[in-house]
């Protein structure tokens, strides 16, 4: 869509999409990401099988391997999303309690 000949609402993401592992998965919810992730702080996104966002955690200090909790959601099959300053991270994640 354009206003007066200015695209809207289109952001340009040149970030290269790269996978990283999550263990143990299928999981209760605590579970370890592992990746030559970004240094500095990033976002973490996870989103149900339906495209819709489910929960949003920023300022997520990345390191080659951290934690996180999602023990919130409920059982069933998520995507991952890790967007750091040069790169955007995503896994599939099982949660099965």
């Amino acid at each position: 869509m354009h206003y007066n000949g200015t695209p809207v609402g289109v952001e340009n993401h040149t970030a290269e999409v790269v996978n990283f592992s999550i263990a143990p998965n299928p999981t209760n919810g605590h579970v370890t990401l592992k990746a030559d992730f970004d240094s500095g702080k990033g976002i973490c996104n996870v989103y149900n099988t339906m495209g819709a966002l489910v929960a949003s955690y920023n300022n997520v200090d990345l390191q080659p391997s951290f934690s996180m909790n999602f023990d919130n959601l409920s059982n069933g099959v998520y995507m991952v999303e890790i967007i750091g300053k040069d790169y955007i991270y995503k896994s599939k994640m099982v949660i099965a309690k």
